[in-house]
């Protein structure tokens, strides 16, 4: 199975991004679902562990990583040396 090849691109078809082999969704479609997941579960248990997720009632950016995020996103505080600042869900991954 691993030498099956895509009649349309040729590639073999567990590197292949056709809509026969991506199930009908295209590269960022798949990025976004993955992110709502990472959303869903983050505040869905907000209370998990130290870190205290909630979603945000204003735009912003992400003090981890500067990706601006829309009104919803699942954001959390963090201290800073003048405060405190905001990290998104684009970095919960990278969170300890």
């Amino acid at each position: 199975m691993a030498d099956t090849r895509c009649d349309t691109t040729e590639l073999l078809v567990d590197q292949c991004a056709c809509p026969q082999h991506r199930g009908g969704r295209t590269p960022q479609e798949e990025v976004d679902a993955e992110r709502q997941a990472v959303r869903a579960r983050l505040l869905a248990d907000p209370a998990s562990g130290l870190i205290r997720w909630f979603r945000a009632h204003f735009p912003g950016a992400c003090h981890s990583c500067g990706e601006t995020f829309p009104i919803g996103t699942a954001i959390r505080r963090t201290p800073t040396q003048d405060g405190f600042a905001y990290v998104a869900d684009c970095c919960a991954k990278a969170d300890p």
